[in-house]
């Protein structure tokens, strides 16, 4: 009878101590809204109806623009890539040597061996 009560004594501390409370992540109401007029605007631009400098102006403003976003600033992905391809090829190489040193060497110390 007491092993029964201290059995169901320690299997209930035991779920108390695992039990735990649900808790519900707190999320916060949209209480203010981003009013449309603080927004940019979409323009409508008419190259036709600008000047030649107005357009590259435009066009400048655009390719900075372009080169921030993408976080690119003047780095050629080209360069990148070839010295990348360059150290893959370098560190391919020098296994393969490694490789074909080690199987010359082992198949010259089995021929010793035989001998």
């Amino acid at each position: 009878m007491q092993t029964t009560l201290t059995l169901i004594c320690i299997l209930s501390l035991a779920l108390a101590l695992n039990a735990r409370p649900h808790r519900h992540r707190h999320v916060h109401k949209r209480s203010h809204a981003v009013q449309p007029s603080l927004l940019p605007q979409p323009k409508e631009i008419d190259p036709s109806k600008m000047s030649y400098e107005e357009v590259q102006d435009l066009y400048n403003k655009l390719a900075d623009y372009l080169r921030t976003a993408t976080g690119l600033g003047h780095v050629s992905k080209k360069k990148a890539y070839s010295h990348l391809y360059e150290e893959e090829r370098k560190r391919y190489q020098a296994q393969k040597k490694a490789s074909d040193a080690f199987s010359i060497a082992s198949s010259l110390a089995m021929q010793e061996l035989e001998v």
